[in-house]
């Protein structure tokens, strides 16, 4: 059983000068995983304004490190294995409201991806990238071993207008819209290409962004994958570095 997308939050409440954000969210009963993704501009070029994420009062674990623009632009990605089922909230908290914080708040769940420890705990890539200054569009690339995977993706940008997300096969636009002058975009592709790299695109007016991607693994034979690998460098230049991360136990 691959990867398969369970639900999305009904809005993707735009986040303007608030310290906590909340969003209903709707897990099924087959529920196995559920990813936030946060894209944002933060009013503090030295750290992030997300201090974290909830879902029906539990914690959520950050997956990597975000991605940053040459800006203030910020995508944060949130996972939690095993959802509640049914209709709960999503508590995002913010350090800083003085300034801004605009942005969006966006769930998506999805079921057939592995759930207990062993041979089934639950693993995702992460991937992120920044554009370069005075860039119209954002992409990252993906990779996937087989159809049974799924990839989420957000991006946040720094402009009046919201980012249009390319053409890709199975990709599905979960929300986009513009937070006081911060465009965001949240997309998800399922099932994904049966092998290669995938790669997430997104256009807009803006010079500067910040993109971010899971790569969502679903069950091979009942097996997962041992060895998650970040993807990516700072200065927006696709790289690999090897990091091994149990996002589950």
């Amino acid at each position: 059983m691959g990867a398969t997308f369970d639900a999305k939050s009904g809005t993707a409440t735009n986040v303007v000068n608030a310290t906590s954000v909340t969003v209903s969210h709707i897990c099924g009963a087959s529920a196995t995983v559920l990813f936030v993704i946060v894209p944002y501009w933060s009013t503090s070029a030295a750290q992030q304004d997300l201090t974290g994420v909830t879902y029906n009062g539990v914690t959520m674990t950050k997956i990597g490190t975000p991605a940053r623009s040459n800006g203030q632009d910020i995508c944060e990605i949130y996972f939690l294995a095993g959802p509640a089922t049914g209709t709960h909230n999503i508590v995002a908290s913010f350090r800083n409201s003085a300034a801004g914080n605009q942005g969006g708040v966006q769930g998506i769940s999805f079921n057939g991806t592995p759930t207990s420890g062993g041979s089934g705990t639950v693993w995702a890539d992460f991937t992120s990238a920044q554009s370069a200054s005075n860039a119209a569009n954002s992409s990252i690339s993906i990779p996937n071993n087989t159809s049974n995977d799924a990839i989420v993706d957000g991006v946040a940008d720094g402009t009046a207008t919201s980012p249009t997300m390319g053409a890709q096969t199975n990709r599905t636009l979960a929300a986009n819209g513009n937070a006081n002058g911060e465009g965001t975009g949240v997309s998800y592709l399922a099932p994904a290409p049966a092998s290669g790299s995938q790669t997430m695109n997104w256009t807009f007016g803006s010079t500067s962004s910040a993109q971010a991607g899971v790569r969502v693994l679903g069950t091979t034979g009942g097996a997962a994958q041992d060895t998650p690998e970040l993807y990516g460098r700072p200065d927006g230049v696709l790289g690999q570095n090897q990091l091994t991360q149990l996002l589950a136990q």
